[in-house]
């Protein structure tokens, strides 16, 4: 990959990186040598980039106040994606939800951390880890294939639910191996989710029927489906991640984040509405 320094000159920095698997969206299983040390400032990333499903290209590889991640710009003028990024980051912060920090780099562009070193460590997607076909149930599938992470999938829905995720295939989840031992890596491609492209009817219909306007997650089943079964098994979601947000620190977040107009109203209800909905269990 190559990368932009403050001065403009692209060969500056240029590193090596064997990938295994694809680079669907940045965080993939990747190994890079370090041949440099990267500058303390970025003009702009260039280099190999991904293109989104709709053949959108927004993804571009990076270094950003001495961090290596990926620069991800705003999928279309009228999306939010890049505001809803940075607040699910904020959100997962005060909820006590491991996730890769994010950072708006300009009007149209975040910066997604990578929270692992190339030298010696990578991740792994959990479609990687499943041979032959799943059951429809999700949930169940990741558990199946790694039961000792059970804890961290759940606080993965809950942040999902309460953000009205959707966008969390197994590409975008991993585990990362250091040392051959293996972890549950922070949550990272959160940006669409907090209604980033909906209308504004759509939004004031979901934030009045949270379980009818549930994202899904997996081949069957929304996350309000997935969240009450898992109350039901007798887990204590206060007892996973903190609920305890007031109002105040949810508007500080989406207005910090850039949230305006019938979205930053919306995400407000629906955040309540959700984290009011986990209190009860």
């Amino acid at each position: 990959f190559q990368f932009l320094d403050a001065s403009g000159n692209n060969d500056a920095l240029q590193r090596e990186a064997v990938t295994e698997g694809t680079l669907a969206d940045g965080h993939d299983a990747v190994r890079q040598r370090n041949d440099c040390q990267p500058g303390a400032a970025l003009k702009g990333p260039v280099g190999d980039s991904v293109d989104t499903p709709e053949g959108y290209n927004i993804k571009r590889y990076g270094v950003y106040n001495g961090k290596y991640g990926i620069f991800k710009q705003r999928i279309n003028p009228l999306a939010t994606d890049v505001e809803s990024e940075i607040a699910v980051y904020k959100l997962s912060e005060r909820l006590g939800i491991p996730c890769c920090p994010v950072y708006r780099f300009d009007k149209n562009t975040i910066f997604s951390e990578f929270l692992y070193d190339f030298s010696n460590e990578y991740i792994v997607h959990f479609r990687r880890l499943f041979d032959g076909a799943r059951s429809e149930n999700e949930y169940q599938n990741l558990i199946n294939v790694r039961p000792q992470y059970k804890e961290d999938i759940i606080k993965m829905l809950v942040l999902d639910f309460i953000t009205r995720q959707d966008d969390r295939h197994l590409s975008n989840i991993a585990v990362k191996v250091s040392n051959n031992v293996e972890s549950f890596y922070p949550l990272y491609d959160n940006g669409r989710s907090l209604f980033y492209e909906d209308t504004e009817e759509t939004v004031n219909n979901a934030c009045n029927n949270i379980e009818m306007y549930s994202t899904n997650f997996g081949y069957s089943g929304t996350y309000y489906d997935y969240i009450t079964d898992i109350a039901n098994e007798g887990v204590s979601f206060k007892n996973l991640v903190n609920l305890d947000i007031i109002d105040f620190e949810i508007e500080e977040i989406l207005v910090s984040s850039g949230f305006t107009s019938y979205r930053l109203e919306g995400a407000k209800k629906w955040i309540r509405n959700c984290i009011e909905f986990l209190k009860k269990f």
